[in-house]
């Protein structure tokens, strides 16, 4: 059953995100992509990088970010944020490594690359469960 916040335990400790705690990811996601666009620019090395991962990575296929978050590539021009890292408690995210930096960063450099990414993770991964 989805706390009030909209996120529901599906196993051990993962959680849906969902309803009011969707909402919250995607304001913060927002504010730091308007910060990162005027602040930030990828170096060559990054933009070659993601190309690279992007290039051999098959349709369906995953990439697991050193923190523990999931990308799929769910099509030909597409990478989707499927389960990020970190910890929930009383209707708060706080995210591992600075997930949500590596995401839009990736996102903002996709984009001169003419990939779609998507970052609307179904999935909250606790980061106590993780093992290294």
């Amino acid at each position: 059953m989805p706390d009030k916040e909209g996120a529901k335990r599906i196993a051990g400790n993962c959680w849906n995100i969902e309803g009011e705690l969707r909402e919250k990811w995607r304001q913060k996601i927002e504010r730091l992509e308007k910060h990162l666009r005027g602040n930030w620019a990828p170096t060559e090395k990054d933009i070659e990088w993601l190309y690279q991962l992007f290039r051999v990575l098959q349709v369906g296929g995953a990439w697991l970010v050193s923190n523990g978050s999931v990308f799929r590539k769910t099509g030909r021009s597409t990478l989707e944020l499927q389960i990020v890292t970190g910890t929930y408690k009383d209707g708060h995210i706080t995210l591992v490594d600075d997930v949500d930096k590596i995401v839009v960063m990736t996102k903002i450099i996709g984009e001169g690359l003419g990939i779609t990414v998507k970052l609307e993770p179904h999935t909250l991964e606790d980061s106590h469960t993780l093992s290294v």
